[in-house]
Formats: structure tokens, sequence, C-alpha cells
């Protein structure tokens, strides 16, 4: 894949994070949920992907499963992003994982 195409391929990615994000405003999370996993899976299959983007595609689909009851499910995605946040050293994206946990 050239860099054209990853450049493209996460421009998609953040539009179907955006997309996803209204959607989970408005209480549609059976709706947001597909386009959190497409964002996350184009940024997880990009080598140059930013860890950051990644952590917080995995926060996201987190946030989405656990409006649709799948706490198990979320707890997962939650961890996977504070594992990545860990890692960078973030510790604001840190905080909004921990905030997620206390209120799943």
């Amino acid at each position: 894949m050239d860099s054209a195409d990853q450049a493209g391929r996460l421009l998609l990615a953040g539009s179907l994070t955006d997309l996803g994000s209204i959607y989970r405003r408005q209480s549609r999370y059976d709706e947001a949920d597909p386009l959190y996993r497409q964002a996350l899976e184009i940024r997880l299959t990009i080598p140059d992907a930013d860890p950051a983007d990644v952590a917080e595609g995995w926060n996201n689909l987190g946030n989405a499963l656990d409006e649709l009851g799948d706490i198990d499910s979320a707890i997962l995605c939650y961890e996977t992003a504070l594992r990545i946040y860990e890692d960078l050293r973030d510790d604001l994206g840190k905080a909004s994982v921990f905030t997620n946990l206390g209120d799943t």
C-alpha cells in the first residue's frame, strides 16, 4: 500500500469515526458500533497509523458496546486502549479510559 493509499484510508477512518460519534450522540449506538469497528480495522491495518488514534478507536468502540449492554466486550476494548495510552505515556488518554471504565 503506497503512502497516498494509506493517507486516503486514514481519512476514511477519521470520517467513519466522526459519523459514529454523531450517531452515538444521538443514542443510535447500533449504528455507531459498525462504524467504529470499520475505522479501527482500517487503522489496525496501516503500519504508520498514529497509536493514539488506535487507542481512541478502542475507546470509542468500548463506549458503543457499553451503551449496547455488551459490558464484557466494552471492558476488553477499554483495557486495550489503556495499554496503548500507557505505552504512549498519555495521561489524558488514560484518564478518559478510566472514566469510561468507572461508568461501565
